[in-house]
């Protein structure tokens, strides 16, 4: 017969083995759970301050049966160092929706990132570039959230080309966004 070998395992070596474990699942199970690009909306914003929690649950509302699970607002402010970095990188790369100064049209050749608008409304003031409308003429009264832009001229509401949204869900946003 053989002999039993008998191995005790330290209790900091057993806790440290379930705490791993814990941590792994909780890494696949969040990996899998995380919703999908086309699941998302990022929306970029130049501003000094907004009304953020009341945008992001409104747009939370309005597309869920859209299949949006998950609503991201970038705010930043055009005197920030790091404004023009975060908007070509995150604004223009990954945005669906953009709210910028309309002086930045002349500064950056950007009527190539946004989309030919599909939408009209006599109400509203269009961007015209090229004989194309690209967006929506909008200042602080015009949305349905309160904002603080930090510079008095004009700004305007884009939809961005690299956007993985259809053209009826990102009318839908702009139709939440305007007053």
């Amino acid at each position: 017969m053989m002999p039993v070998v008998s191995r005790d395992i330290p209790l900091m070596r057993l806790v440290l083995i379930l705490l791993v474990s814990v941590l792994f699942w909780v890494v696949v199970f969040d990996a899998l759970d995380a919703p999908r690009k086309e699941e998302t909306l990022h929306v970029f914003i130049a501003a000094s301050a907004l009304e953020k929690d009341r945008l992001e649950q409104s747009l939370m509302e309005a597309l869920e049966a859209e299949g949006i699970r998950k609503v991201v607002i970038t705010v930043l402010s055009e005197s920030d160092a790091f404004f023009p970095t975060a908007m070509m990188t995150q604004g223009l790369l990954e945005s669906d929706v953009l709210i910028l100064p309309l002086e930045l049209l002349q500064t950056f050749c950007l009527k190539d990132q946004f989309r030919v608008l599909g939408y009209s409304d006599d109400d509203q003031t269009l961007v015209i570039e090229d004989d194309m409308p690209l967006g929506i003429v909008v200042g602080p009264d015009d949305l349905s959230f309160s904002v603080s832009f930090e510079t008095e001229g004009d700004y305007g509401l884009f939809l961005n080309t690299s956007s993985l949204h259809g053209d009826a869900m990102l009318i839908e946003v702009i139709n939440v966004m305007l007053a």
